[in-house]
Order: structure tokens, then C-alpha cells, then sequence
């Protein structure tokens, strides 16, 4: 819309003078006789600048120039104008009114229109300035982020001691729970007397020198992630605007445990696929080599032949049976579908039971296994989950261990748990397989003193086992100084806290 300036004065004389002096320099122009004729149709031009003749001014048309200036969204530079002077007095009372200037002399065109062009200037700055402040305020009272105004304190020697919040926005109240009222005007250890004091030195350095620094922070007052960034607007001052990340910390931190909970489950389905492509294939092919060799050699055979012959396959069948359960039992495992059902168990009676089962094995090589469990030594357990777990680490220790041997069974009561230790004077472990032991992703191909393969799986199986009951289980061993395996479970008096 063009700008309008409206002048309104009953003498045509003066009106037309000053009339064109301004619509040749600054604005189209429209004149009426009386004040009241403003107001209607002309006022939706909203002219920028109303002069008006001092002679038509009376006590009505004070209240018209105050109407004037209330008129929402609307505000004229209104202007008085005289051939006579306008005493000071009577100055100050219409500036009172809402006047905002006066001329004194039409007489000098380009003083007259110089005078206008700067009150018309200082509006539009103090608009300007009053539009910023009005954008900024409506920034810092709608923003999603915190903001707070601190000054930084210091000792004798400069050194950044502590701050004072000067102001927060309602964004810094909703994410940190403290009001505004609460905080402004207090110190930053007034708060929070455990602040951390390298914090304070950081933000002393942004007040001081100026940096710009943007950082996370975990709050130990609120529990919660903030993502920081802090720049100082004069010297001795910093802001901060932060946003609560605790909700996207969690995220990342589910994430992050669904992509290694995801690797491990690769792994897994790796190790089950190479068990069965390999080493379940390995004691079937031995047995059916066996058979096919009796079945068409049988009358080749004396006692003595067949005999061995029967004992290889037996071999390969109970190694091919134990690798069977296990898988059994991992998969059960994967699946959630193993039973956990602890009890008192007493663990000399549940050893013997497994020594009878292995003894057999121990014999044919002339290893003696020997239980040194007193009979009271109870931990709180499952048993059938416990009897695996002690199945599998005799029979390992009898794999390792060259003939003539010794395994011993003992235990160790702690405060709370029972530690289990199988021990062998075997060909021991090196440190860099002891390493991978117990990993589902790890492959530790060792060989038995009398060449039996095993896959690792009974060690995982073991490790998932103890898991579930709280407990613990490692190894301590040397390469030719045999193996200690520990089992650490809880004893008898803790099943409470299961």
C-alpha cells in the first residue's frame, strides 16, 4: 500500500503551502477541515503521518489523538504545526497527548521535510528494535530447547569458582523440573553444592575467552542426557542451550544391544550349522564305516578283531550320543524352553552319579577320577542343568588328560557360593585358547590325548548353565601343567536371591 499523509487545518491557505511542500517530496497527501473526519473510511489508509494546524486543537480533539494512538496495530507519527511558536510548556503537555513532533515555520521546505524524514526514520528504527526484542522474547519463551543466562564468578586470581543463573526460559523449567523462581539469582553450588568443578572451569573459559563449545553431559541431579552447547554473548556471561537426549541415549543403547544380541544369535546359528555339517557328521561316518566293514568282512574277523571293532563303534556312537544331547540342550536353551528349576542339591551324591556315568571312559585310559565333595556340600541348583555342566567338564578333563592320569573333584565353601573345581594333570590349554573358551563365535580345535575331537558347544552349553543360576565359571591352566576348571555357584543358604 502507497504511504498517505493526512493534513487536517480549516485554513486552505496554510493546508495548500504545506501540502506542497510534502506530496512533492515525500508521500501522496489528503486534507480534511476537522479531526473528527479522520476517523471512517480515510483511517483505512492509515496514513504514516497526521499534521495537524495548532489553531484546530481543543480539549475534544486531545482525546481524538490519544484515540489515535490506542488503535491496535496502528500507529501514526502525529505531528503539530504553527506559523507562531508553540511554547515549551504547551509542548510538553501534547507530547504528553501523543504528539510526536512540532513545526515551527513552513518557510524553509527542505528543513520541513528533513524534520519529517527523521521522525519517520526514528520510528521505523524503534519499530525495528521493538519487532527484534518482540521476536526474540517469543523465541525464548516458545523455543523446545532450554536456555539460561549465567554470570561466571571468580576468585582473587580470576579463576572460575562458580556461576550465577540471570535467567531461564520455560523450556530449561519443563526439562529440569526447577522454576524459574527457584533459580535465577542463585549460584550453581547454592543448588547443587556437588557440582562438578571442572564443569565450572569449562564454562569459565566460554564466559572468559569467548569459546563456543558443544558437548554431552549426564546429569547426576536429574538422571538424564543433555546434549550442550554454550558461547557467551558479552564477556563474564555464558548461555546454554541444551535438550534432554536421555530418550535417545536409550534408544542408541537398545539399539546397540539388539545389533551385538543379533551378531551373537549369527554366531550361534553359525556354530549349530558347523556342528552338524561337521563334526555330528564325523561319528556317523566312523560307524558306518565300521558296519559296512563287518558286514562284508564279518567271517574274516577272529574274537580278538571283532571285539575291537565293536569298541571303535561303540566309541564313535557314545561321542556321536553326548554331541547329540548337548545340541539337544543348547537348542532348548536358545529357545527359552529349558526348565530352571533350582533346589537344594547335594553336590557329592550328584558327582558320584556322574563319575559312575564316565568311569568307563576314565578306565580305558587308565585315569583314576576321584571325588574329594564332603557330604554336606549343598549349593542351590538346578540339577539336571548342574549334572550336564559336571558331565561335560569330567569328561573334557578325561579327553586331555593322558593315560595313567588323575581328575580330582573338589570344592571350596565361599560366604553366599560353593566353588567346584575338576582338576587334571593333562596336556593343559594355552593362554591364547584360553581366551576363546566359552565363546559361541570363537572355534578351539584341540584333539584328545587319544586324538578325540570335540566342538566346544559342552564349555558354551556350561557357561549359558551357570549363567542362569548367577553364577561364574573359568578356567586356570598352563600348556603341559593340566587344567583347573571352577564352577561357582550359589550355596544352599542363598536361594532367596535367585
Amino acid at each position: 500500500m502507497d504511504d498517505f499523509f493526512f493534513i487536517v487545518d480549516e485554513n486552505p491557505q496554510l493546508s495548500f503551502k504545506l501540502n506542497n511542500i510534502v506530496k512533492t517530496n515525500l508521500a501522496k497527501t489528503i486534507v480534511v477541515e476537522k479531526f473528527e473526519d479522520l476517523f471512517g473510511k480515510l483511517l483505512n489508509l492509515r496514513p504514516r503521518l497526521i499534521l495537524i494546524n495548532k489553531g484546530i486543537l481543543n480539549e475534544g480533539n486531545f482525546r481524538l489523538v490519544r484515540k489515535l494512538k490506542s488503535i491496535q496495530g496502528y500507529l501514526p507519527i502525529i505531528v503539530i504545526y504553527s506559523v507562531d511558536t508553540i511554547l515549551e510548556k504547551s509542548q510538553v503537555s501534547l507530547m504528553k497527548v501523543g504528539v510526536d513532533g512540532f513545526i515551527h515555520n513552513l518557510d524553509n521546505p527542505h528543513w520541513v521535510i528533513l524534520y519529517l524524514k527523521s521522525l519517520i526514520g526514528i520510528q521505523k528504527s524503534e519499530k525495528t528494535e521493538e519487532n527484534s526484542d518482540q521476536k526474540y522474547r517469543m523465541l525464548f519463551e516458545t523455543m523446545f530447547s532450554a536456555y539460561a543466562l549465567h554470570e561466571i564468578i571468580v576468585d582473587e586470581e580470576n579463576n572460575p569458582v562458580n556461576y550465577r543463573y540471570l535467567e531461564v526460559n520455560p523450556a530449561f523449567e519443563r526439562i529440569t523440573g526447577l522454576k524459574a523462581s527457584y533459580v535465577v539469582g542463585k549460584t550453581i553450588l547454592e543448588l547443587f553444592p556437588t557440582a562438578n568443578i571442572s564443569t565450572i572451569q569449562t564454562y569459565g573459559n566460554v564466559a572468559l575467552l569467548g569459546e563456543k563449545i558443544q558437548f554431552e553431559q549426564f546429569s547426576q541431579e536429574h538422571q538424564k542426557y543433555f546434549e550442550v552447547v554454550a558461547f557467551s554473548p558479552k564477556k563474564g556471561q555464558f548461555s546454554t542451550i541444551f535438550i534432554d537426549i536421555t530418550q535417545y541415549k536409550d534408544a542408541l543403547r537398545l539399539v546397540q544391544n539388539s545389533e551385538k544380541e543379533l551378531k551373537e544369535l549369527n554366531a550361534t546359528k553359525d556354530k549349530f550349522f558347523s556342528i552338524v555339517a561337521h563334526d555330528l557328521k564325523n561319528p556317523f561316518q566312523g560307524i558306518l564305516g565300521f558296519v559296512e566293514l563287518l558286514y562284508n568282512d564279518l567271517e574274516e574277523f577272529d574274537e580278538k578283531e571283532l571285539k575291537l571293532v565293536i569298541g571303535q563303534i561303540k566309541e564313535a556312537t557314545e561321542s556321536a550320543y553326548d554331541l547329540v544331547l548337548n545340541l539337544l540342550e543348547w537348542s532348548r536353551l536358545q529357545l527359552n524352553r529349558v526348565i530352571f528349576n533350582p533346589t537344594v542339591l547335594n553336590l557329592q551324591d550328584l558327582a558320584s552319579r556322574q563319575i559312575l556315568t564316565l568311569n568307563a571312559q576314565a578306565t580305558a585310559k587308565r585315569i583314576t577320577l576321584q571325588s574329594e565333595l564332603a557330604d554336606d556340600d549343598f549349593a542351590f541348583a538346578d540339577e539336571n542343568m548342574i549334572g550336564m555342566v559336571l558331565r561335560n567338564l569330567i569328561s573334557n578333563a578325561i579327553k586331555f588328560t593322558n593315560e595313567g592320569g588323575e581328575i580330582l573333584i573338589r570344592s571350596n565353601l565361599l560366604p553366599k557360593f560353593i566353588d567346584i573345581e575338576i582338576k587334571d594333570n593333562g596336556i593343559g590349554i594355552s593362554q591364547e585358547n584360553i581366551q576363546k573358551l566359552f565363546k559361541v563365535n570363537q572355534q578351539v580345535v584341540v584333539q584328545g590325548t587319544a586324538k578325540e575331537k570335540g566342538t566346544g558347544l559342552g564349555l558354551i552349553l556350561c557357561k549359558e548353565f551357570i549363567e542362569k543360576h548367577k553364577g561364574k565359571i573359568w578356567v586356570e591352566s598352563r600348556l603341559g601343567s593340566g587344567s583347573s576348571f571352577h564352577v561357582l555357584l550359589p550355596s544352599s543358604d542363598s536361594n532367596d536371591e535367585l
